[in-house]
């Protein structure tokens, strides 16, 4: 073995064949997530074109990685917004509701379909609602406590917190 950093490894590539390998690292996102490894059983250099393939087929390799991470992160995310005790709901850009969790579902008291299409004004009214949109739209971020009105028309004293999201 050339590289005195694979020694450890030397009665495993043996008993496997091994003769030959390389590394390709696996980058994404400008950063390093792992390597894809070539061998060979019988001593050989890679050419250009074998680096530039295995350099391909590892760049698809870091992206289905990714996307892998990406989806448990996505899932754990998700059974964090629905089983939050905490009253959580999405807005579009447009500042319609998208989704909402049970406990939000609770607070107010608006089915999923009644706030479709809807923004918080339905329950913050159109002043408060335009005072959050002026300064999310100026900070990110909006934290404050105010009344809401549930469905039942109810009066609701809330901290708000609301940020956009890129």
């Amino acid at each position: 073995l050339e590289d005195e950093a694979l020694l450890p490894f030397g009665e495993v590539f043996r008993s496997e064949g091994i003769r030959a390998l390389g590394f390709i690292p696996l980058v994404s996102r400008g950063r390093l997530i792992g390597k894809f490894m070539v061998y060979f059983d019988r001593p050989h250099a890679l050419d250009e074109e074998e680096i530039r393939l295995a350099q391909i087929i590892a760049g698809h390799v870091a992206f289905a990685v990714e996307r892998k991470r990406d989806e448990e992160k996505l899932a754990l995310y998700r059974e964090i917004f629905a089983n939050s005790s905490e009253a959580i709901a999405i807005t579009g850009a447009n500042g319609e509701y998208l989704e909402q969790n049970a406990a939000h579902r609770r607070l107010l008291g608006f089915e999923d379909g009644e706030l479709r299409g809807r923004t918080p004004a339905i329950h913050l009214g159109q002043e408060r609602f335009r005072e959050v949109v002026r300064i999310l739209t100026e900070d990110g971020v909006y934290r404050n406590d105010v009344v809401s009105v549930s469905k039942s028309g109810e009066p609701l004293d809330i901290e708000l917190s609301a940020f956009t999201v890129m």
